[in-house]
């Protein structure tokens, strides 16, 4: 009989985020796809000649982000909530792609996580910029 222990990871629970996950978030939303419009029609599918620079930068950083929350290898690290269905509209793989909703709420509690940081950033600057009134 076995039992099924989920152990602990980064990314369980509040507060399990960590700061290197969001560097690496704020990173790989910096960087925009410049890739060619793949073609869908017969035979030309794989004449595209790949994924761009910033692409496979980002899927690198995406690498990165899945091993600093310490997720299983099953499990996607992040999905853009905002992002569209990357194939061909009417195609039996556009009607039946799902979103990972998993990988959604991570994103978007790393925006919020790197939005927290910005704020903290900018108040420390404002604190050590600010004269003190130590008499």
């Amino acid at each position: 009989m076995s039992k099924n222990l989920r152990l602990h990871r980064a990314g369980d629970g509040p507060g399990g985020i960590t700061p290197r996950a969001v560097k690496l978030f704020e990173k790989m939303r910096r960087l925009p796809c410049v890739c060619k419009p793949r073609d869908w029609g017969q035979d030309q599918y794989y004449k595209w000649p790949g994924p761009c620079f910033h692409c496979k930068e980002r899927g690198r950083l995406k690498y990165e982000i899945h091993r600093e929350l310490r997720l299983y290898p099953w499990e996607t690290a992040v999905e853009d909530p905002e992002a569209d269905s990357p194939y061909p509209v009417g195609s039996w793989a556009y009607e039946n792609d799902e979103p990972n909703l998993e990988a959604q709420a991570r994103w978007r509690a790393l925006e919020q996580a790197a939005r927290e940081m910005r704020r903290a950033r900018r108040a420390a600057k404002a604190a050590a910029n600010s004269p003190s009134d130590v008499a």
